[in-house]
């Protein structure tokens, strides 16, 4: 299976082959049955095209949260650890805003020190302690991003494809293009900003 696109990134930071990554190493986990697999493989298209077509529910909300100029937290449960890292390295490198990547409860007992009000957070949903967690980050000031199953007290929720919430391998596939996404809006704002900037000198 191979492991790059058939066109050239030319934004210098690794999105579809991040995909590839993660669903070569799907297929050679052995996890599940081989037509499981790439049954769920070929349900991922069209969940990454119903995240992208239906961005202006949720892309401006989520944007405004994490356009303050502060360090972006991004919390996920083991299984999104890869998501996680790879959200937080597309607001670094697009955008330059500072975020890091957490363990959902691991974060109870190290990130929340770091979390001052007004900080964002980005969660990917689905870790047994999202709960404390969001409860936490509001008690602190902090503003919450749920991507994933709807947790009512977020301050946006990002909806996933009914494909990538009922299957565990189209959501790791899919999700990344959410934080993708918002790094490309802020990456949008900020040039705009030093357009803007630039023909008034």
């Amino acid at each position: 299976m191979p492991l790059g696109a058939a066109f050239v990134e030319t934004a210098g930071i690794a999105t579809m082959t991040h995909r590839a990554t993660i669903t070569a190493l799907f297929g050679l986990s052995g996890e599940g049955e081989p037509d499981d697999i790439r049954h769920s493989l070929a349900a991922t298209p069209a969940a990454l095209r119903q995240i992208i077509d239906g961005q202006a529910s949720w892309l401006g909300d989520a944007a405004r949260v994490l356009d303050g100029g502060r360090v972006v937290h991004v919390l996920g449960d083991g299984y999104r650890a890869g998501a996680c890292e790879q959200a937080a390295l597309m607001l670094r490198e697009a955008p330059r805003i500072p975020a890091v990547a957490f363990e959902t409860g691991d974060w109870l007992h190290t990130g929340l020190h770091t979390l001052f009000p007004g900080d964002p957070v980005l969660l990917f949903a689905g870790s047994p302690a999202d709960t404390e967690v969001v409860s936490t980050i509001h008690a602190r000031g902090g503003l919450v991003i749920a991507v994933g199953p709807e947790r009512e007290s977020a301050d946006v929720h990002v909806p996933l494809p009914q494909a990538a919430a009922e299957d565990p391998v189209v959501r790791a596939v899919v999700e990344p293009v959410v934080a993708e996404l918002l790094a490309a809006e802020l990456w949008r704002r900020t040039a705009a900003v030093t357009i803007a900037e630039h023909r008034t000198k």
